[in-house]
């Protein structure tokens, strides 16, 4: 995709933004809690800390950035922000916090794959559709939601290049695994690119479902668990496993 080419709705005859990863609330948040960075590791090439205000990308449009993309923003603010600064209580996820929040987190994965040096290793055609329908897919992606107790992460997310599935000249990507660690919330997103069968487990000690969002209001943290520093290491594998591969 050229530059100049917004990577979502593919106009280029927009004005591109300076858009910010994470929105003011976010900072202003980490900022109350002592926390002013986000550590971002991932697809291959790892980012310093970079302070939460200074992460920006350059490949989305005016249009997009302050209209679908602040309404999804603006709605996921009531949601997440008390789960983010939550000390212990419980929170009531309807069915449709599930899916604003899960939109929420699968957008902010998507924006960050575009900080990465190299470039995103998401096809254009996934950021087309996210633009069009405002969502997850419905039949691709899975979004869990945990809580942290740890004190080692504040801001952190890593983004990992599965599954692969094998092709003519190798392995090739078809779709990543995003741990999002925002001070007390956990949000885990798996998108899949093409199609194929694969395994997700149907229950994850700490974590609730919130993509596809569950028909009931679920009770956030899970059984009030919350996830500590070494419990976080074993998390951020891939929950994923490959039956059959069909990529496209």
């Amino acid at each position: 995709m050229q530059r100049g080419t917004c990577v979502f709705c593919g106009s280029t005859t927009n004005k591109m933004s300076a858009e910010h990863v994470w929105p003011e609330w976010f900072g202003k948040l980490m900022a109350q809690q002592g926390h002013r960075d986000f550590v971002f590791r991932g697809l291959g090439a790892d980012r310093p800390t970079t302070s939460v205000a200074a992460l920006k990308v350059r490949r989305v449009c005016e249009t997009c950035n302050n209209g679908w993309m602040n309404k999804i923003e603006q709605r996921a603010k009531s949601i997440a922000a008390p789960l983010i600064v939550s000390m212990g209580g419980q929170y009531g996820l309807s069915p449709d916090a599930q899916r604003t929040l899960a939109t929420w987190a699968t957008l902010k994965c998507m924006v960050l794959t575009l900080t990465r040096p190299g470039g995103t290793t998401i096809p254009a055609h996934e950021f087309a559709r996210f633009a069009e329908q405002k969502r997850p897919s419905g039949g691709s992606t899975i979004a869990w939601a945990g809580a942290y107790k740890g004190t080692r992460l504040a801001a952190w997310g890593q983004i990992g290049v599965n599954p692969s599935v094998p092709g003519p000249d190798g392995f090739v990507v078809n779709g990543y695994t995003a741990t999002l660690i925002l001070f007390r919330l956990i949000v885990q997103v798996v998108d899949i690119f093409s199609p194929g069968t694969y395994e997700f487990p149907a229950v994850r000690h700490g974590l609730h479902r919130i993509w596809p969002p569950q028909p009931t209001t679920l009770s956030w943290p899970d059984g009030g668990a919350a996830f500590n520093d070494h419990e976080i290491d074993m998390l951020v594998a891939p929950p994923i496993s490959i039956v059959e591969s069909d990529p496209a």
